[in-house]
């Protein structure tokens, strides 16, 4: 089985092919042209050079595989490993041979190499390829083996392995970034494609199912007491469907220790209890979040206590600059707002240790409102980063 291209092996991204075929054509072309300055300076010295015949021979195959290379990296089913070798050793061989065949007193002269800069192109497919590493590395070779055939301290000569060193790390760095913000335009795009389908069921749900189950909730009592216990099964069941349609998740959070408060709230969402949030994620520690759910906890359950069977409740969510405000209201029997927040003096210690504690430990504040007949309100605003 043949071996798959090496751009799959380093970036396995659809995106990432997408990417790195326009950054193959400018190679591409960046080659050519090159290899047309490398012609052109090789004709101005041509009567200097010791060996013609090989200069020419050298001439014509740094242009057939000009060729060849452009045609192998036009095609993905040809750019394999094996080829990006290939390329190497050719650009290794025409500077290494450029001694010999320019002769010592031409090469010793400006310390211009055969191919001179066309042979930086192999460094940048590596680094394409593989990475910032190995492309520095590959440049930093390709540059050096003139000086391991001429050993010189000439500055001239230590420039090449300089140059097509720097020259390949920084197209490494050039694509990873490339191809780190291809991944985020690609993520942006199917969340945006996500938030679009959710609409588009949102409203097939709400134009059928959640249509026939308010209208059951609504004419249900009416039948008796089988029409009562229907009522609240399609009053349980729509508020259900509607959390599954928020789709939030908690373990999506980008941080082990981040948690999205709204998706904590919305598992109170209950045939008595409707649950309001803003549609994008407030992220929050995880011992803020438990402390929050512990807050609500306790006082939806003081609701069902004390409310009245019949009562409702209704949490609202809110996000103003880095405070998060939570309001919870109930339509039951009610109190005065003293009794509540004094009730553990009484040796009720729910309300003073689990709510108010718990707000004050956060840094937050919470005020209650309440009056006989008329239902609690409870007002909870909480610093966040």
């Amino acid at each position: 089985m043949p071996a798959a291209p090496v751009w799959i092996s380093r970036k396995d991204s659809a995106a990432s092919q997408v990417l790195l075929r326009p950054l193959l054509r400018v190679v591409n072309w960046l080659r050519i042209a090159l290899c047309v300055h490398a012609l052109l300076v090789n004709a101005l010295r041509w009567h200097e050079a010791a060996h013609r015949g090989l200069l020419v021979a050298a001439l014509i195959w740094m242009v057939t595989w000009t060729a060849l290379a452009a045609i192998a990296y036009a095609r993905p089913a040809s750019r394999r490993r094996t080829f990006i070798v290939a390329d190497l050793i050719v650009s290794l061989a025409l500077m290494g041979l450029s001694g010999p065949i320019l002769g010592t007193s031409v090469f010793a002269s400006d310390y211009l190499a055969l191919p001179a800069y066309w042979a930086i192109c192999a460094p940048l497919v590596v680094a394409m390829a593989y990475g910032v590493i190995p492309g520095a590395i590959a440049g930093g070779v390709v540059g050096g083996i003139l000086v391991v055939v001429t050993p010189s301290w000439e500055p001239a000569l230590w420039s090449w392995v300089v140059v097509f060193a720097l020259l390949g790390a920084g197209i490494g760095v050039l694509v990873d970034l490339l191809l780190a913000s291809v991944g985020e335009r690609d993520r942006a795009f199917a969340e945006t494609a996500s938030l679009a389908e959710r609409e588009r069921l949102n409203r097939i749900v709400h134009d059928g199912v959640l249509q026939v189950l308010a209208l059951v909730e609504r004419e249900g009592p009416g039948l008796g007491p089988r029409g009562i216990r229907l009522a609240s099964l399609a009053r349980e069941q729509e508020s259900r469907l509607r959390v599954l349609l928020l789709d939030r998740n908690p373990l999506e959070a980008p941080a082990s220790d981040q948690v999205d408060i709204t998706s904590v709230l919305d598992r109170h969402e209950s045939s008595t209890v409707t649950v309001s949030a803003m549609a994008e994620r407030v992220m929050v520690s995880s011992r803020e979040a438990l402390e929050i759910d512990a807050v609500v906890t306790e006082i939806l359950a003081n609701v069902a206590k004390h409310a009245g069977p019949a009562a409702r409740a209704w949490v609202l969510l809110e996000h103003e600059g880095r405070e998060l405000i939570i309001s919870l209201r109930d339509n039951g029997v009610g109190a005065k707002a003293e009794d509540i927040t004094k009730a553990g003096d009484r040796g009720h210690i729910g309300v003073r240790d689990s709510v108010l504690g718990r707000i004050r430990d956060l840094g937050g504040q919470a005020v209650v409102r309440a009056a006989p007949g008329r239902g609690v309100d409870w007002e909870l605003r909480i610093p966040v980063q």
